[in-house]
């Protein structure tokens, strides 16, 4: 009985692409579930504020970091994926 292969969701191919695309996946993912938690507690802080601006402006500036969080993990998924595809891509023939 030899190795259980793995879906190719978890483990999609070999070499630089599949170990990077597997760790950009589950930074992705750890990256989208802090997100939700950060807006959750946000926006319960809002919620709970009952008037206080001092409150209800921490609770604003925790949703903007959030998102602003998000901006730049998704720009640096972009940079990074670009940068793999480009160090992997076949090079051109040569031109006679």
């Amino acid at each position: 009985m030899g190795p259980i292969p793995l879906p190719a969701w978890i483990w999609p191919a070999e070499g630089l692409p599949g170990v990077s695309q597997i760790i950009i996946n589950i930074l992705l993912t750890l990256g989208a579930v802090i997100a939700v938690i950060m807006l959750i507690i946000g926006g319960y802080q809002y919620i709970t504020a009952g008037g206080n601006p001092e409150q209800a402006q921490k609770a604003k500036n925790t949703i903007f970091g959030t998102i602003i969080g998000v901006i730049i993990v998704f720009a640096s998924y972009l940079i990074i994926n670009y940068i793999v595809i480009k160090l992997t891509a076949p090079l051109p023939a040569p031109t006679p």
